[in-house]
């Protein structure tokens, strides 16, 4: 396929473990699997974890397994109305230990949105 559309669009797959990588058995040699078949992006949601400290766990993980095999990033983070759902601060953490600067992609950070909310009472 990416050398079929080559010509128009530079294409990136993305190897993307769909419910978390640690909460499915297999998840994480489904990835590598699709990395040796030559998809180029290893991608994560730590937020589908069992708890927030295998959320982090994941990012660590799925980082160092990037720059192991010289990958992209693409990390579904905080996508949770939760405010206390914060592992792009891990994946930033670990994109500065790894020195994956520039390769790595933070998205979805739905729980950093700020909600505004009004109260109105009767007079």
């Amino acid at each position: 396929m990416k050398r079929r559309v080559k010509p128009y669009i530079d294409l990136q797959l993305v190897a993307f473990p769909q419910d978390g990588v640690l909460r499915n058995a297999g998840a994480f040699e489904n990835l590598k699997r699709a990395i040796a078949m030559g998809v180029d992006v290893g991608g994560g949601i730590p937020h589908f974890e069992h708890t927030m400290a295998d959320g982090a766990a994941s990012v660590k993980l799925l980082c160092e397994f990037a720059a192991e095999k010289g990958l992209r990033v693409d990390m579904h983070c905080d996508e949770s109305d939760d405010p206390m759902s914060r592992h792009i601060e891990t994946l930033a953490a670990e994109t500065h230990r790894l020195g994956l600067h520039g390769l790595v992609t933070g998205s979805h950070l739905t729980s950093m949105h700020i909600r505004w909310t009004t109260t109105t009472s009767a007079s």
